[in-house]
């Protein structure tokens, strides 16, 4: 795989959860992986935050217009 290729997958949160599953199917405990599976919920707590809100806004600015184009 191309460097840059590599570099950009290193930082995607998807590759670490494939990495604690393939742990755990090779016989690794819940222990080894823990902190990792912590950084996952921040991630997904990160992800769910802002898409939370946009759906509020978007909820918010729908009934007001009473249309469901907001943009």
């Amino acid at each position: 795989m191309p460097d840059l290729m590599k570099a950009i997958g290193s930082v995607l949160p998807l590759r670490h959860a494939i990495e604690d599953l393939r742990a755990l199917f090779d016989g690794a405990s819940f222990a080894v992986i823990w902190s990792s599976l912590g950084r996952e919920a921040v991630v997904a707590l990160g992800y769910a935050s802002p898409a939370y809100g946009l759906l509020r806004f978007f909820e918010r600015r729908g009934r007001a217009n009473a249309a469901l184009e907001v943009m």
